[in-house]
């Protein structure tokens, strides 16, 4: 925005006062608004200006300062009349020496002192050489020794010479490099911003608070959980305690000392359209007239495909992908919780919501992950144990979580903990309030099962078709070695599946039958009868009714799931027994299936 005349704002001239001002020394932040990619920062200037006209030049607002985003409120006899955003290059002079080339100097000169003294040394030792008379040594055996010691005590400053000399050429290169650096010139790049603000006092001298809002990049919040499962709860106590937290990383070059925090759920997006479908038209292919070059016509495949290809290339120009930024896991982090409460959810919605912290928090621009508590939930919950023995024969433990509350849980990273002991991390996907979500709790030991070897006899049939019978029985042993009843407990098995009507698998051991009915519809004297297929969820068959021991049933897989098709029940040769196993119990389950086809026919995949 440009700078207007402030001299004849009122309409006549008037004196303008001009008040200079530092963003971080004469404000504070006093509330945050984060967004996930930015921040909306409320900063609160107490300012004595002065009757009439004034011209505030606010310098020192951080360069992450989004221009096109400043708001100004204001308490007092004042009318703000105008407020522009600016760049300035603030390159302060380069100094001449600093603490580091200071003690490179005096490193240097000691070692130089070192030098002289090692030369001296050297002089002093030659003139003793050559000050020795022959005759005055008298026995001509001492003449070797003074020479050895002469030898020795020379070699021994040359070495130390040498050392210091390669000491010193370290440091003149390590001053070089530091004078190099002291003298570029620094352009202060994250405090280059500078703010005038316009307005007109009422009255006389007096103090007023203009709060000035503005956005900034490099700040971010995501959400993160530790889900605490306890699966033995007390009577009045809920087994699931979900500790709500915003993992917060900012590096705006300001510090976020004692502030009040909003976290906001929106996503702002800028430019965002919904994309349109393009038209798309079918022609008859028209072969065409033979060219006297001889070149070969298209095939009529490429002439299909082409404009397939071009209209998948066109939906992938059209489409729109939004991708949020999440937190490097590289990142520093603090794990610090920087306050302990129930954020109050002061704006709710289907969509987007708001949760303000309650109390104060401080983040520092340290590009560091800082934790801060939003909410602790109380949630109940079913529990399952879950096996698939024919992959892994380890038994995890699944939670079916009911959010029956107010907040919004935002997809991120979960620490499980079971029993007070931690088990594993997950990804938490989003959660609508009173929506029920799974939850994995990691491996329980304490159940352990046996997966038999598969057992196959195989038999012939038919006295003018020949046919071949293959009988398979998998038998899987359950053991639970608790303390306590295990009350739900779902092991996974299959059974092949036909793709070809030569080949024909029947279930015999559970006896499961598959959905498909056919009952007549319609029937009247003036007309035919007509057949619909009415499909009807098939039923779960005990195994084990209890009595000492657990209960058993058998099914097929998405028989107790009522999202599931029910023309899809059965069709994927999928099953699963639903055991209730009592403490110290051992049960055994078994499988059986008939694979039959023409003898002539080999079956590939058993």
């Amino acid at each position: 925005m440009a700078d207007i005349d402030t001299q004849t704002l009122l309409g006549e001239s008037k004196p303008t006062h001009q008040i200079p001002l530092d963003a971080i020394r004469d404000s504070k932040i006093v509330h945050i608004n984060l967004y996930s990619g930015l921040a909306e920062v409320t900063r609160l200037f107490k300012v004595r200006v002065n009757g009439g006209l004034n011209e505030l030049v606010v310098s020192g607002f951080t360069d992450c300062l989004k221009g096109d985003s400043v708001r100004l409120d204001s308490r007092g006899s004042i009318t703000i009349h105008d407020v522009s955003v600016s760049r300035v290059n603030t390159t302060p002079p380069a100094p001449q020496t600093s603490s580091e080339t200071i003690a490179l100097e005096h490193q240097k000169n000691q070692i130089e002192n070192s030098l002289t003294r090692c030369r001296k040394s050297l002089e002093w030792l030659e003139k003793y050489l050559n000050s020795i008379d022959v005759k005055s040594i008298g026995d001509i055996t001492k003449v070797g020794e003074v020479a050895r010691e002469y030898r020795k005590a020379t070699e021994e400053v040359q070495e130390e010479i040498l050392g210091l000399e390669k000491r010193k050429e370290g440091v003149e290169e390590e001053l070089k490099r530091v004078v190099k650096v002291l003298k570029e010139p620094k352009e202060d790049r994250n405090r280059r911003n500078r703010m005038k603000v316009v307005v007109v006092k009422e009255g006389g001298e007096g103090d007023v608070e203009i709060f000035v809002k503005y956005s900034v990049n490099n700040a971010t919040w995501n959400a993160a959980y530790d889900i605490r499962v306890n699966l033995q709860p007390g009577e009045k106590q809920k087994p699931v305690t979900i500790v709500y937290k915003a993992a917060i990383v900012q590096s705006t070059d300001e510090p976020w000392d004692d502030v009040q925090l909003s976290l906001e759920t929106a996503s702002p997006t800028h430019n965002l359209q919904l994309p349109t479908l393009q038209p798309w038209n079918l022609t008859v292919y028209k072969k065409p007239l033979p060219s006297s070059s001889g070149s070969a016509a298209p095939r009529p495949g490429s002439i299909m495909r082409a404009p397939m290809r071009a209209m998948r290339s066109v939906a992938a120009r059209t489409s729109v992908i939004e991708a949020d930024t999440a937190l490097d896991e590289e990142e520093e982090s603090s794990d610090e919780d920087m306050g302990f409460g129930a954020a109050v959810v002061s704006s709710k919605g289907n969509v987007n919501a708001t949760y303000t912290i309650p109390g104060t928090v401080s983040v520092p621009s340290d590009g560091v992950v800082h934790k801060v508590t939003v909410v602790q939930l109380q949630l109940d919950a079913e529990f399952e144990w879950v096996c698939v023995p024919k992959r892994d024969t380890r038994v995890h433990i699944k939670a079916k979580v009911k959010n029956a509350s107010d907040y919004t849980l935002f997809p991120g990273q979960a620490s499980n903990y079971v029993d007070g002991s931690f088990i594993s991390t997950s990804y938490q996907p989003l959660i609508s309030p009173q929506e029920t979500f799974p939850c994995s709790l990691g491996i329980d030991p304490s159940i352990r099962i046996t997966y038999h070897p598969l057992s196959k006899e195989e038999s012939k049939s038919g006295f003018v078709s020949k046919s071949n019978d293959k009988v398979f029985i998998q038998r899987l042993t359950i053991k639970n070695t608790k303390t306590v009843a295990i009350p739900r407990l779902r092991v996974h098995e299959q059974i092949p599946v036909s793709q070809d009507v030569q080949i024909s698998v029947k279930m015999v051991v559970p006896a499961l039958t598959l959905p498909l009915a056919l009952v007549p519809a319609s029937s009247s004297s003036s007309g035919p009868t007509t057949m619909k297929g009415e499909l009807k969820r098939p039923q779960a068959v005990k195994v084990q009714s209890g009595g000492g021991g657990g209960v058993v049933t058998a099914q097929w897989d998405g028989t107790d799931d009522s999202s599931v098709d029910v023309e899809a029940v059965g069709r994927n040769g999928r099953l699963n027994w639903v055991c209730v196993v009592n403490p110290q119990e051992t049960v055994n389950l078994t499988l059986q299936y008939e694979v039959s086809a023409p003898s002539q026919v080999v079956v590939l995949g058993l």
